[in-house]
C-alpha cells in the first residue's frame, strides 16, 4: 500500500504522510505499489460505478499512461475485466471527431487486453480495501 499522494476518488483526501505499507522495500517494489493503488482505486470507482449503473460494457483507456502495455495488463488484471486501449491515438481528438462529425474517427483503432487470473493481486486487494475507510455515502 502506498500513501503517496492520498486518496482520489471516491475518497478525496490528502494523504496523512508519504510512505509505503509495509516500510522500506527496493525502488521496483515501491513502484509496483504505486501502480497497483491506481489499479485498486480504479477497481473502487469501477464498483461504485456499477453498484449505481449496472455493469460496464466496455472499459477503454487513452492517453499517456495507457501506453504502457504493463500498466493496461495489470489494470485488466485487477479488474478482471477485458480493457480496450486506443492504440496510437489520442483520446481528445478522437473525442472531438466524434463529437463533431457524429462518427466514428478514422485512423487507430483498439487493442484489447484480455484478463489473466491473478489471485496474488486479488489477495492485495482485499487487504488494501479492509485497511480503506468506507467509502463516502452518496460517492
Amino acid at each position: 500500500m502506498n500513501t503517496a499522494d492520498g486518496l482520489g476518488s471516491p475518497w478525496w483526501r490528502r494523504g496523512d504522510r508519504r510512505e509505503f505499507l509495509p516500510a522500506g522495500g527496493s525502488l521496483p517494489q515501491r513502484l509496483a505499489a504505486v501502480v497497483e493503488n491506481m489499479v485498486f482505486l480504479l477497481r473502487v470507482n469501477l464498483e461504485q460505478l456499477e453498484e449505481l449503473r449496472g455493469p460496464a460494457r466496455r472499459i477503454v483507456v487513452a492517453g499517456g499512461l495507457s501506453r504502457n502495455a504493463a500498466l493496461c495488463q495489470r489494470l485488466a488484471d485487477g479488474l478482471q475485466r477485458r480493457i480496450h486501449r486506443l492504440d496510437g491515438g489520442e483520446a481528445t481528438i478522437v473525442g472531438m471527431w466524434r463529437r463533431v462529425s457524429g462518427s466514428n474517427a478514422p485512423g487507430p483503432g483498439y487493442l484489447t487486453l484480455e484478463p489473466d487470473p491473478a489471485p496474488a493481486l486479488e489477495r492485495r486487494y482485499s487487504q488494501w480495501r479492509r485497511q480503506m475507510p468506507p467509502v463516502p455515502p452518496g460517492q
